[in-house]
């Protein structure tokens, strides 16, 4: 069966051929070689499953159209572009549509097939489409848990991904504002979009910033911004390097004065803002923790079945001493770690000592204080 988000109207056609010669490569990232496996309207959750297609479909206005696309604008033409499966993936074809077929930004030239991937993004009229992998949708779950799940921000959401997206792949430097340890969020994040190994390197302005470019190579260089003028030491150095040559460059700002003195050093910037964890519901809370938990017992190789939902919830009525999202994945951590494993084998999985991990659960009354190693 397919599925039919809102605002597509879904028909079957009789099957289409599929061979073209492909646009240039493209540098990787999330992994350009993987093929697309949803479509996603912007503002909405639902996908467009790729793999329930034919080899050939029709998009636009028309009734007629396999996929049809509801533009509030009335930009979208009747028989505006065509999709169809390639061997190394999906094409588009503008169908000399008023209005274009548009990929990140430029207007693709019509009658010619273009290969989309994951994380472009299609402009049809008014109407945005993701093109989504599993690295993508990975990449677009974990931001939602960062900003939110409500209706009214999956737009923003949407944004976080435009411009994330383009600082994975036009080095767009991104200022990510928020709470606590924030390199912490941006390593998590840029683990769903990047190969493994990419060079990841923190940088405390404190020290010669020339080090940690040589270390960081063309991967991903994250600033823990102190005063407003460390993003102008840092874009000094990396002034004579071209973009696509160095890295990318993230800095992290724990108040708003720094995340405006780095838009004003920075040519073009996006800014990652993260509400203050306090702000979110407890639904939301407990959302997150779940989340967290899942993750942690997949990256722990923890049997599934064996963490108890109860402790999930101990954590999201003690979250008076949870003040940041790293505060809140260290909690989970630690509580899937020692529920699971007790606190000595528990402590060796986090790569922390058994009295560390002890003191820690004595100290939010998650064992008594004359506990010993519980298993």
């Amino acid at each position: 069966m397919l599925r039919k988000p809102r605002g597509m109207d879904i028909k079957r056609p009789s099957p289409g051929s599929a061979t073209t010669k492909l646009d240039g490569a493209i540098q990787g990232i999330w992994g350009a070689d993987e093929i697309p496996t949803t479509l996603r309207q912007a503002g909405s959750e639902q996908p467009y499953e790729l793999s329930d297609l034919p080899a050939e479909i029709a998009l636009g206005a028309s009734p007629d159209c396999h996929l049809r696309l509801y533009d509030p604008e009335g930009r979208v033409s009747r028989e505006h572009a065509r999709l169809r499966r390639y061997k190394a993936g999906w094409q588009v074809l503008d169908l000399e549509s008023t209005n274009g077929v548009v990929c990140d930004g430029a207007r693709i030239p019509p009658l010619s097939w273009y290969r989309i991937r994951p994380g472009n993004i299609l402009g049809l009229g008014g109407l945005e489409l993701f093109v989504e992998s599993a690295r993508t949708v990975e990449l677009r779950r974990m931001l939602a848990r960062l900003l939110g799940w409500a209706a009214e921000r999956q737009s923003i959401v949407d944004q976080a991904l435009r411009d994330l997206i383009s600082c994975l792949v036009n080095r767009t430097p991104l200022v990510v504002v928020g709470d606590g340890k924030l390199h912490q969020v941006v390593r998590r994040l840029l683990r769903c979009a990047l190969v493994p190994g990419t060079p990841f390197v923190v940088h405390d302005p404190r020290h010669d910033v020339a080090d940690a470019i040589l270390a960081v190579g063309q991967g991903t260089l994250c600033v823990a911004m102190r005063r407003p003028s460390d993003a102008d030491s840092v874009l000094a150095s990396l002034r004579d390097l071209p973009r696509s040559m160095g890295p990318r460059l993230v800095l992290c700002a724990q108040r708003a004065s720094l995340a405006t003195a780095a838009g004003k050093a920075l040519e073009s910037t996006q800014v990652l803002a993260l509400p203050a964890l306090a702000s979110r519901s407890d639904d939301d809370l407990h959302r997150i923790i779940h989340e967290w938990a899942v993750d942690v017992v997949d990256e722990l190789a923890a049997p599934p079945t064996v963490f108890p939902m109860p402790d999930l919830r101990a954590i999201n009525r003690r979250r008076w001493w949870i003040e940041t999202f790293d505060d809140l994945e260290e909690a989970v951590q630690r509580v899937v770690a020692w529920r699971i494993w007790g606190v000595t084998q528990g402590a060796a999985r986090l790569g922390i000592s058994h009295p560390s991990l002890g003191k820690w659960l004595r100290k939010r009354k998650l064992i008594a204080r004359d506990s010993g190693d519980p298993s």
